[in-house]
């Protein structure tokens, strides 16, 4: 259980769009816009750029990996749920997440595939 510092943030968004989906206050919708906008961007970045971003990802071994999936999975159904009964654009919101999710993973693998190209070249210098 020591992953969880790890993945607090992560794991109070996700609480902050199902309360908003659930309860619908204004200051929590614009927290829920404002901070998927963040990461959109922020995940844009490291799709374009290096992949930096997501190796930070890499480097705590001792979180899970589903944990991740399983937290934007929730933030993209909650968003449908929502999508159904309220005011706020909730599909963009969704469709924001599921690009969240996508871009994790890509970023996820370029990482893997990097670090993996590192350690062949390595053993190849070695010998």
């Amino acid at each position: 259980m020591g992953w969880l510092k790890h993945v607090i943030v992560d794991l109070l968004v996700t609480l902050a769009i199902i309360a908003a989906a659930v309860f619908d206050p204004l200051w929590l919708r614009w927290v829920v816009v404002v901070y998927t906008g963040l990461m959109l961007l922020l995940k844009g970045i490291a799709f374009l750029g290096s992949g930096g971003a997501a190796g930070q990802r890499l480097q705590t071994p001792d979180v899970p990996g589903w944990i991740f999936h399983l937290l934007y999975a929730i933030n993209v159904l909650a968003a449908l749920a929502a999508w159904r009964w309220q005011s706020l654009p909730w599909i963009l919101i969704a469709v924001g997440w599921l690009a969240i999710w996508v871009l994790s993973i890509v970023a996820e693998r370029r990482a893997r595939t990097a670090v993996a190209s590192k350690a062949s070249k390595k053993s190849k210098n070695v010998k």
